[in-house]
């Protein structure tokens, strides 16, 4: 991902389910800073967050209803907001409208359409996203692809088992029962240790590769992408 710029005064971040970028940002940029949040309860947690810093402005709103004036912001991220969006052509042209000419926007997604599962479905999804269909979705709303590959790589062929699994043994269950089941399998998750050793490794060594080698699977994506 290409260096965003130290200069810039507006930023947009867009989240539902990540907020670990908050204080990289406010190390990155000592300006005005814009946090939209789709999650009520990370809205809380921002609003306590907020009384500390007072330079953040928080608004709770839908991307598709977007209220922001034309060319408003240098930066955008949006992490995991576009698979909870029904419309997400819309919502790109809503990015492309809001970004200044020479802005930057940061998108990052669930990858694999195909191991679309119970957790998906019980977290909000609509769907999941191949590289090239986020990156023909951008193009769509006529913005430029500076950068795109996959992340979390290494972990990604026991996630493909995961999900294929849950594809095969809870794909028919009711709502309720995809509900505990996605939360039981959730919280196990949580509490691997290698799982979460690895996880932060290729935190660490991915933003050196990734910069010469495009990833062919992760378990998510990302595009940066510029009017």
């Amino acid at each position: 991902m290409s260096d965003l710029s130290r200069d810039s005064k507006y930023s947009l971040d867009h989240l539902v389910s990540s907020s670990n970028v908050l204080d990289e940002f406010l190390e990155e940029f000592n300006e005005d800073h814009f946090f939209e949040k789709y999650n009520r309860e990370l809205v809380f947690n921002l609003i306590n967050f907020k009384e500390q810093v007072k330079k953040i402005e928080i608004n709770y709103l839908d991307l598709l209803d977007c209220h922001f004036k034309d060319n408003s912001f240098d930066i955008i991220t949006c992490m995991n907001v576009f698979e909870h969006i029904s419309d997400d052509i819309e919502a790109m042209k809503q990015i492309k409208r809001i970004l200044r000419d020479d802005g930057t926007a940061v998108i990052t997604v669930p990858a694999c359409k195909a191991l679309y599962d119970c957790f998906d479905e019980i977290l909000g999804h609509f769907r999941r996203y191949d590289l090239e269909d986020l990156i023909a979705l951008a193009q769509k709303a006529e913005l430029k692809v500076i950068s795109a590959n996959y992340f979390i790589t290494l972990i990604h062929p026991l996630f493909w088992a995961r999900k294929k699994l849950n594809q095969i043994l809870y794909s028919k269950k009711s709502w309720q029962q995809k509900k505990k089941i996605t939360f039981q399998l959730a919280k196990k998750s949580g509490n691997i240790f290698l799982l979460k050793w690895i996880c932060a490794f290729e935190q660490r060594v991915e933003k050196y590769i990734s910069l010469r080698l495009r990833y062919p699977f992760g378990v998510r994506c990302y595009i940066q992408v510029r009017k």
